[in-house]
């Protein structure tokens, strides 16, 4: 995968690459869905991935049934939002805290597209925000990297270290026990 001059994720398709990762048949996918996006789509279509890629790993780890499905789906649910889903999975150890605040403020950016009426990557406090991304593509030479750009790459870099997430996460499930013994 590389990036080209405007800052958009190319994939090139391989067929070998999705046998030995099955995984990423999600997110190669998602790349063409983030390209085709407008500004806000982008931010909107990655702050959902992510979203959905921990409630995925909550799901993989909580003890499976009618209580799983009630913290995390459905209205009101406790944990249904994406500042819970990122809480929680953080307090269970299932990210670790430079995820957790990579998360929390691709989130903070998503509610600043989601709730103005004329968002841009050009407004001091989303730029602000998107300069706080530690998974963020850096300035290097004569190159610079935009807002966009930032925002984008630290989302990609997230969202590809949290794909296969709920696999590993799945193999340490909690199970039901007995505490009257």
């Amino acid at each position: 995968m590389s990036e080209h001059e405007h800052g958009r994720w190319v994939k090139t398709p391989n067929d070998e690459l999705l046998r030995a990762h099955p995984h990423l048949a999600e997110f190669l996918p998602f790349l063409d869905v983030l390209n085709a996006e407008s500004p806000r789509g982008r931010v909107l279509v990655a702050a959902s991935f992510l979203d959905s890629l921990l409630h995925e790993t909550l799901r993989s780890f909580l003890i499976e049934g009618k209580s799983q499905d009630q913290l995390l789906s459905g209205f009101n649910a406790p944990i249904g939002s994406f500042a819970a889903k990122i809480a929680l999975a953080a307090a269970l150890g299932l990210i670790n805290d430079r995820e957790r605040d990579e998360c929390d403020l691709i989130r903070r950016i998503r509610n600043k597209f989601a709730h103005a009426v004329h968002p841009s990557f050009d407004d001091e406090g989303i730029k602000s925000l998107c300069l706080l991304l530690t998974y963020r593509a850096k300035p290097y030479g004569d190159v610079e990297v935009s807002a966009e750009g930032s925002f984008t790459s630290a989302a990609v870099g997230l969202i590809s270290n949290l794909t296969n997430r709920a696999h590993y996460v799945a193999q340490a499930r909690l199970k039901a026990r007995d505490w009257t013994r």
